[in-house]
């Protein structure tokens, strides 16, 4: 009997194994699709953005910095863990 429980158990885990391995391959394909998804979405967005400032109904971005720069709030410097007001120096 103890070497049916064993070949049992070693099936089990093998096919256990094959599962999990199974669920993750799937969670990454998942996951590659909606990232793919994901940049289809910004990229016609941007390409509609493009259109719009061209014929005058969106106004052009004033980021001259880069994205980066574009995504902080007006009169905020980002620190590393916190946000500090900006002062102006004239």
């Amino acid at each position: 009997m103890k070497v049916a429980d064993s070949v049992f158990a070693n099936r089990s885990s093998a096919r256990s194994a094959q599962f999990l391995t199974s669920i993750g391959i799937t969670l990454l394909q998942e996951n590659v699709r909606v990232k793919e998804q994901a940049l289809a979405f910004s990229q016609k967005l941007l390409a509609d953005n493009k259109k719009q400032v061209e014929i005058g109904t969106l106004a052009p971005s004033r980021c001259a910095g880069g994205v980066r720069s574009c995504h902080r709030p007006a009169g905020l410097n980002r620190g590393p863990d916190q946000f500090t007001t900006a002062r102006r120096v004239d």
